[in-house]
């Protein structure tokens, strides 16, 4: 067993204790490696949801929680949720999505690119995960690398946004290095903005 955590899942919740329940089991069977930590930062939620992380906590290999005593709001979950990973990737995740078969192993395999950001596509579903809409953030299909430290990309990449989804704006479409997210720092004026 090893103890590196490539990929820490960084799930905020409140209030979604069933929810929550359903997408954790759909982790667990994806997960086939011990290197992926959960992570959840629980907002104070008054429903069972520290009954459904007591159960899960005995189950996963690599699991860290972490309840505060009042809600913070939804931004500084978030933060609290990348605070206490130890993954070299953050996968900011919610805690009402699920994977599809095979989802983790390929992103698994994506991640080996060592890149700072990525950002993946979804399929909107009912609640009984019947495909609803694809949603793609590009105007093109994109499987490209950018490199944001050159301008040139940054704007390329812009251009060939279609939704605001492609600026990282939805919470499970977005994995980030650790290490990028803790040398850029949180500015703690967008707090309050779901930004």
């Amino acid at each position: 067993m090893t103890n590196f955590i490539n990929i820490s899942i960084c799930i905020p919740t409140y209030n979604r204790a069933d929810l929550l329940n359903q997408t954790l089991e759909v982790l667990y069977k994806e997960n086939q490696s011990n290197n992926i930590e959960i992570v959840i930062s629980d907002n104070a939620s008054t429903d069972h949801t520290d009954k459904i992380l007591d159960k899960w906590s005995r189950i996963f290999p690599h699991f860290v929680r972490h309840r505060f005593d009042s809600n913070q709001g939804a931004d500084l979950n978030y933060l609290k949720a990348v605070e206490l990973a130890s993954g070299k990737y953050c996968w900011l995740y919610g805690s009402d999505d699920l994977v599809v078969s095979g989802a983790i192993a390929k992103l698994l395999k994506e991640i080996e690119t060592d890149c700072d950001v990525y950002i993946f596509n979804r399929v909107e579903c009912t609640k009984d995960m019947a495909p609803k809409r694809y949603r793609s953030w590009w105007k093109i299909p994109q499987n490209r690398i950018y490199d944001f430290s050159i301008k040139s990309h940054v704007l390329a990449y812009l251009y060939s946004c279609s939704a605001l989804g492609g600026i990282f704006s939805f919470l499970t479409s977005v994995i980030v290095r650790k290490d990028t997210w803790n040398k850029m720092g949180v500015d703690k004026s967008y707090v309050g903005s779901a930004y």
